[in-house]
């Protein structure tokens, strides 16, 4: 997912000073770091442009601009993605919640590559829709890892004219040629000395390219010409598409223009890719100094080995089957006892480890928690040592994240402060009837789980994993409390039968009487069960807070009880929709619904005649842009059936969240319900309600 060459060995050593100014494009030269002007924010940060730690200055006051590379989305994110994702947000999470800085987060997603397009063929299926499937799941990922998403996030596919003129100002510098095979590379050697910021590579004289259009070996690509059969745009060098570099280097140039604070990635990305960027930046912006901060988060290895997780070395856990074994904040507290730049080991030891200390923060709060009530009685307490402990622990945590954001070193502090707590929680068999130190150590447990909160982490004794006993008996007790939570909330949408409540009565006047009679109680009833649905809701977001999700799946019943299997039309009608949580469909395909204020209807799909490869799936024909924007707005979790081919994509909507939609955003009048074709291949029984009414301003009003 994430590429580069290893550049650890190759940063060198502590700068041997500064200069004070410099030409902007001069003869070629070593340059060193210039600190820039601006704010002094308060933290020191090791800098891998000047090879040291330097005070962190922000152009603007209070702001931080942030480029952060993002994935090349191809295959699942493993936890070496993770380590450097996580550890970032950490530092983010100091920046915004310890000393007040705002952050302007932009990340790049490369969704074209030659990884994609290799493993695209493997598929059968576009380079796009590959990348948009991988691009949520990496997007999933982080927000199973609770990590705040950027302020925004940027694809490569979407900035291409971008990219294009952006190479075509590097030419007409001097620093880029294109060949007569309609490629287009960076002139290393007229960049002289000024490449090599981050690393100690230099261009040799004497380095000629073999075998390759390019002038010599050192030289990168700005444009790749297509190859047959390749996703490709028109350029003014030909059909192609663009290299790895040039992409982050647009990006970033054109939110933040040439002022940017902060540039972070793993240390493999230094070089060629950082290194890429800012010579491709400098030369287009024709600059002194571009990214005036680089942050290179460690390696994370695989216990015994030197290498680091990798796809390549096929010694990677993917995040996904990391979660199923320990939580995200477990993966957080061992993110936490290093430092973020250090390379770190990967165990089950490292990670019981984690899980100890989050065990013992856990044990102390409660332990305080019972004092706080009067529940634990106890030899009185020493307040003035505590009240300047806890003093001391938070001077500490401040100048621990100051100092290069030490995360291991403030934790080392809670600890202290939770070791000399615990001291003063002594149990007595007789209370002595002497007053509580209550307000104290609420102070502590306040500070702590603050500590953590602002860290990401959603600290208590219900994030302590439990035991396998434990863990099913609670399963249960979910189980049965998702259960009970969907007879009420059956209970409060059921309406009377308008059919079986009727009253004869003669003639039109009487009918139409009788009909707004139940109209009116109908939605008297509705709002008089308001509160129930509410509740519903409400322990359904509380229970989501916790990591446990209600899913909620489309029931359709017939007022004659028939039933529609494999049929292509269903004839002109209104739906009436009920929804039933924790219904698994097997196969676990649903279709994509509409509902609206006034009748919950169903949307109209174009659906195409060929059956479906997959029998638990829907086809979906238009554009692949187009399915996904009118799908995003109504379903929570959409992912793309591997299966999906060019244009056409399949609809696998395991975790479609109806509570979600929002019906502000759907306008009734752009629902045509005169002919739907629905093409449906599953080996289920799908109950449809089929109320026809002739009179057209009935006014269902379900409240979800």
């Amino acid at each position: 997912m994430l590429r580069g060459a290893v550049a650890a060995a190759r940063l060198r050593g502590p700068g041997e000073g500064r200069a004070a100014a410099r030409r902007c494009c001069g003869t070629a030269r070593r340059r060193e770091w210039v600190p820039p002007t601006g704010r002094d924010s308060g933290i020191v940060a090791y800098n891998s442009r000047s090879r040291s730690k330097e005070p962190l200055v922000l152009a603007a006051e209070g702001v931080a601009t942030w480029y952060s590379c993002g994935p090349t989305v191809y295959d699942q994110a493993h936890l070496g993605h993770a380590c450097s994702y996580v550890k970032f947000d950490i530092i983010r999470r100091i920046m915004t919640r310890f000393f007040g800085i705002e952050v302007i987060m932009v990340m790049g997603i490369t969704d074209i590559d030659d990884k994609i397009i290799k493993r695209a063929n493997e598929m059968n299926i576009s380079p796009i829709a590959l990348a948009r499937i991988y691009e949520e799941d990496f997007k999933q990922d982080m927000a199973a890892l609770k990590v705040l998403p950027p302020t925004v996030y940027m694809r490569v596919t979407d900035n291409i004219p971008q990219i294009i003129s952006f190479i075509k100002t590097i030419i007409a510098s001097g620093q880029a040629y294109a060949t007569s095979q309609g490629n287009v590379y960076f002139d290393v050697k007229s960049w002289g000395k000024r490449y090599g910021v981050l690393t100690t590579i230099h261009p040799d004289a004497q380095d000629e390219a073999v075998g390759t259009d390019k002038r010599h070996s050192k030289d990168f690509a700005l444009w790749k010409a297509a190859k047959p059969q390749e996703l490709s745009w028109t350029s003014p060098w030909g059909k192609g598409r663009p290299g790895w570099h040039i992409e982050c280097s647009t990006i970033s140039s054109a939110v933040f223009g040439k002022q940017l604070d902060i540039h972070t990635g793993g240390i493999d990305l230094a070089f060629p890719h950082h290194e890429n960027e800012i010579a491709q930046c400098e030369a287009y912006h024709q600059c002194e100094q571009w990214g005036n901060y680089f942050l290179h988060s460690g390696h994370l290895h695989v216990k015994g080995s030197q290498e680091k997780m990798s796809k390549s070395l096929k010694n990677y856990v993917t995040i996904k089957d990391f979660l199923k074994k320990f939580s995200s904040d477990q993966f957080r507290m061992f993110c936490l006892r290093s430092r973020y730049s250090s390379a770190v080991e990967f165990s089950d030891e490292s990670m019981d480890d984690a899980k100890n200390l989050l065990q013992a923060i856990s044990s102390f709060i409660k332990d305080a928690d019972a004092y706080i009530k009067g529940q634990l009685v106890c030899a009185p307490v020493k307040e003035d040592i505590l009240w300047e402990r806890l003093a001391n622990t938070k001077v500490t945590v401040k100048a621990a994240f100051a100092d290069d954001f030490d995360t291991s070193r403030a934790v080392a502090a809670i600890m202290d402060l939770i070791h000399h707590g615990n001291r003063q929680l002594k149990a007595v068999t007789k209370d002595a009837g002497s007053p509580r130190s209550s307000v104290v150590y609420g102070s502590i447990i306040s500070y702590i789980e603050g500590f953590f909160n602002d860290l990401g982490m959603s600290f208590g004794e219900k994030q302590v994993a439990l035991g396998g006993g434990d863990s099913a008996l609670l399963s249960s007790v979910i189980e049965e409390l998702v259960r009970f939570r969907a007879k009420v909330r059956h209970y409060a949408l059921a309406l009377p039968d308008a059919a079986a409540e009727a009253v004869p009565m003669e003639g039109a006047v009487g009918a139409k009487g009788a009909q707004q009679e139940q109209k009116a109680k109908r939605q008297q009833l509705l709002e008089e069960r308001k509160p129930l649905l509410e509740a519903c809701d409400s322990l359904r977001g509380d229970l989501a807070a916790f990591g446990i999700h209600i899913k909620s799946s489309l029931l359709l019943k017939t007022k004659h009880k028939r039933t529609y299997k494999h049929t292509r039309h269903v004839p002109k009608a209104k739906l009436l929709l009920f929804f039933a949580d924790t219904v698994e469909v097997h196969g676990g395909v649903e279709v994509l619904w509409k509902y609206v204020e006034k009748a919950a209807q169903i949307l109209p799909l174009q659906i195409p005649e060929e059956s479906c490869t997959p029998s638990d799936a829907v086809p979906h024909t238009g554009s692949l842009e187009h399915m996904c924007r009118r799908m995003c707005p109504y379903s929570k979790q959409v992912s793309l059936h591997p299966q999906a081919q060019h244009e056409s994509a399949w609809l696998d909507i395991d975790d479609i969240d109806i509570d979600d939609i929002d019906i502000d955003d759907i306008d009734i009048d752009d629902i045509d319900i005169d002919d739907i074709d629905i093409d449906i291949d599953i080996d289920i029984d799908i109950d449809i309600d089929i109320d026809i009414d002739i009179d057209i301003d009935i006014d269902i009003d379900i409240d979800i």
